[in-house]
């Protein structure tokens, strides 16, 4: 297909009848019908037939809408929603369970008394089968107590197959929606007012769908954690209690579901007792899965009380989201730009440093806080036991420093001097630069992580930065996918 390199273009009016050839070196806006539509790419190949569903700017690359266009068009052709027909429900389950979701009824679009079944506290029952096929509609029922409804994603199995479900986060929970062959929901019968931002099949494309998880580390240890993909078991796929992971069989994942993999966390027992409310650190999970390694950056959360807790939601990016339609992020940054950043060495064979003021622990996670080794003082010595930190993971390495005992005997509020560790890696020479540190006792103490410039930063998302390092790193270039 022809290219033009060099045309510069700010509006393009595009016949549907007709196919027009455009190149573009900015971009560029369609305008159809009064609509003004996103356009072009720099450098894009011109030439492919989008569309467009009626009373929406966005286009698509194929009539079912299920992926968004990227690249240009050379025609725009409208496309309309078509209703689920179905004459029977075998199976179906809830992302998120009670109390966040309302009672879920499935009935014909023809008569509210014609249902399919329910899904009611976690558990799918079924109802009647029809002779004909009948258009699906969802009744969200609120229980008592119920002011509002998080955004969920249902899964169905039915006679003509697997639906996905979004569902969409609303105020006043009682409602009427007619699902689409995409499972995108409409508040109207003629499906052109839809309930959600995008279509379900965009929302879902980001979504991680582990269906196992065989291993899982993390950096800090201040809560616990359920990841599940079925409210039948929030925690169905494992579990972290504090370092500690545990892999569960209680999935209860639907064939061909697309929902998200989620995170409950809560707070649990911790000792010592916190005061409330009380902020987690920033963390990196890393979970080994049927689909590959993951990655996930988990944001500092506040809770207000023991048992106070949420959801969270992963991309397949690692990034986790706020909400169950992946269109949220609860980070400023995606997961990947974030690890970009970090040092990720698997092994540290050697190291020094320029002062021999207390204690520095090396890990990348796992129970072992010394797996990549420590420093007592300016005496450095190996770690013991690398094989906490799970393979693939790209967590930053962790430095955990505490004055421990010193022979100057200083006065608290202690203040130790700027510092730098050279480290001999198996991807280079690290040069780390630590800040000035400021200890309330002997035994206090905190963490820091390392870029992979040797700066230092506050927390595990390499967000807070404590020390610019101005020195050259001697380390391979780290390749984030």
């Amino acid at each position: 297909m022809p290219t033009v390199q060099n045309a510069v273009a700010t509006k393009v009016k595009v016949s549907l009848g007709a196919s027009l050839f455009i190149g573009v070196a900015t971009a560029v806006t369609f305008s159809i019908g009064g609509a003004m539509l996103a356009g072009l790419a720099p450098g894009s190949v011109v030439g492919g037939t989008c569309y467009k569903q009626t009373g929406y700017p966005t286009l698509y690359q194929d009539a079912n809408m299920t992926t968004v266009a990227t690249g240009s068009c050379t025609t725009v052709l409208p496309t309309t929603e078509k209703p689920y027909m179905l004459q029977a429900i075998t199976d179906g389950q809830s992302l998120i369970g009670e109390p966040a979701a309302p009672y879920f009824d499935f009935v014909a679009a023809s008569s509210d008394t014609k249902s399919f079944g329910e899904i009611n506290y976690g558990y799918f029952y079924a109802s009647s089968t029809f002779e004909t096929s009948e258009a699906l509609v969802i009744r969200s029922l609120p229980r008592d107590g119920q002011n509002g409804a998080l955004a969920n994603v249902l899964t169905i199995k039915t006679d003509v197959g697997v639906l996905n479900i979004c569902f969409p986060k609303v105020g006043q929970i009682e409602g009427r929606f007619f699902v689409g062959k995409s499972g995108t929901l409409y508040t109207d019968a003629a499906l052109t007012k839809r309930a959600t931002m995008e279509m379900c099949g965009v929302s879902l494309a980001r979504a991680a769908t582990p269906t196992s998880i065989t291993a899982g580390s993390r950096l800090m240890n201040s809560d616990y954690i359920s990841l599940g993909r079925s409210s039948y078991y929030n925690g169905g796929l494992g579990t972290f209690s504090d370092y500690s992971f545990s892999t569960n069989s209680y999935n209860n994942i639907i064939p061909g579901s697309k929902a998200p993999l989620s995170l409950t966390q809560s707070l649990g027992l911790p000792h010592p007792a916190p005061i409330y409310p009380y902020i987690t650190p920033a963390d990196i999970l890393t979970l080994t899965t049927d689909t590959g390694t993951l990655n996930l950056c988990l944001p500092s959360r506040s809770f207000s009380f023991i048992f106070d807790g949420g959801y969270l939601f992963a991309g397949k990016d690692g990034t986790l989201y706020e909400d169950a339609l992946l269109t949220k992020k609860s980070t400023t940054e995606a997961c990947a730009t974030i690890l970009a950043r970090a040092a990720t060495p698997t092994t540290v064979t050697a190291g020094s440093r320029l002062l021999d003021t207390g204690y520095i622990t090396l890990s990348r996670g796992g129970y072992d806080y010394s797996s990549h080794g420590s420093f007592y003082g300016n005496s450095f010595s190996t770690g013991y036991d690398s094989g906490t930190m799970i393979p693939g993971s790209k967590a930053p390495l962790r430095l955990m420093h505490r004055v421990g005992y010193n022979y100057s005997n200083p006065t608290y509020p202690y203040t130790t001097a700027e510092d730098v560790l050279t480290l001999t890696t198996d991807i280079g020479t690290l040069n780390v630069c630590l800040p000035s540190i400021t200890y309330a006792n002997e035994s206090d103490g905190g963490y820091l992580s390392a870029g992979k410039d040797g700066s230092t930063y506050n927390d595990a998302l390499l967000q807070s930065l404590a020390k610019k390092c101005e020195l050259q790193p001697i380390i391979k270039e780290i390749t984030v996918e």
